[in-house]
């Protein structure tokens, strides 16, 4: 039986089989185009540059306020939320606040303020960030 040939086509069409549409390297269109590359048509975008696409996200300064307040909403919020939470006779088994052990209604409150609570400091620490980066950028750091 042969032996199959190691230089073969790895595609498995065999040499000679190109299909319709395949350009060979370094042909006129084999690359991508600034059509193909997404955001090299945007003003500003270094998409196509050999630098790579632009790291980060520029916010307005009223939307970095807004993603701030959002986080300081859910410490507000939240916390005193828990504490209701707590003092609810439906969250201990023996209906008595602090008696008994924790219920499913617990439980569950816990966890989506815990949650709550992570999201709103992501939240905030990216407008903390987004307004810090505004600053440098406006003090022409």
């Amino acid at each position: 039986m042969p032996q199959d040939d190691v230089t073969a086509d790895p595609s498995g069409r065999g040499p000679g089989s190109a299909l319709a549409g395949d350009a060979p390297a370094g042909a006129l269109g084999a690359g991508p185009t600034g059509a193909d590359v997404p955001g090299a048509d945007v003003p500003g975008s270094r998409a196509g540059s050999p630098d790579g696409p632009r790291r980060g996200l520029a916010l307005t300064r009223g939307w970095a306020l807004f993603l701030l307040a959002v986080g300081v909403w859910n410490w507000v919020i939240w916390p005193r939320f828990s504490l209701a939470i707590w003092d609810d006779p439906r969250a201990w088994s023996t209906r008595v606040v602090g008696h008994g052990t924790p219920t499913g209604f617990l439980w569950i409150h816990a966890f989506l303020i815990v949650v709550s609570v992570a999201f709103g400091t992501i939240v905030g620490v990216l407008g903390i960030r987004a307004l810090l980066r505004l600053r440098r950028r406006g003090s022409g750091a």
